[in-house]
């Protein structure tokens, strides 16, 4: 082999997770809303005509909360900002599915953990906690598809 200088990076792309220097995910954080937002406009341009509050969350839990939590046990936000940044796309459907219920008092809107629990969607918050329980579970009690490195040939 020759002798190559390997160059050096502040982030790198691997299995669709942004790693930085710092492992602060901050630019895969920006990356995930930016892609969340986009298609959370998306859905709310093309059902307009939607009255069924289900079908939305629906739509939201398959397109949008998918790509927010992605592999999330490995990234998941600790950060106030980074927490709330996620939180923000959640809150924009919330709004945008509650417009769609008999009251529309947008001025009194009760606070957001009370506006989840109206269309029965837990906060990202809690599924990230719940995803990282359900994960120590399984290390805990080896459910994982951990390969064994122990040599199959006799």
């Amino acid at each position: 082999m020759e002798a190559s200088l390997v160059q050096r990076v502040a982030s790198v792309k691997d299995l669709g997770i942004i790693l930085d220097n710092k492992l602060a995910f901050t630019e895969h954080i920006s990356v995930v809303t930016a892609k969340a937002f986009a298609v959370l406009g998306i859905i709310k341009r093309n059902t307009q005509a939607f009255r069924d509050i289900y079908c939305l969350k629906a739509l939201y839990v398959c397109l949008v909360r998918s790509l927010l939590e992605y592999c999330v046990t490995i990234w998941a936000p600790y950060h106030a900002v980074h927490i709330a940044r996620l939180e923000r796309v959640q809150k924009a459907f919330i709004r945008f599915a509650l417009r769609h219920l008999p009251w529309r008092a947008d001025h009194h809107l009760p606070p957001y953990n009370q506006r989840c629990a109206l269309i029965r969607l837990p906060t990202l918050q809690q599924r990230r906690e719940l995803l990282q329980r359900l994960l120590i579970f399984d290390i805990l009690t080896v459910l994982t598809y951990l390969v064994d490195f122990a040599s199959t040939r006799r």
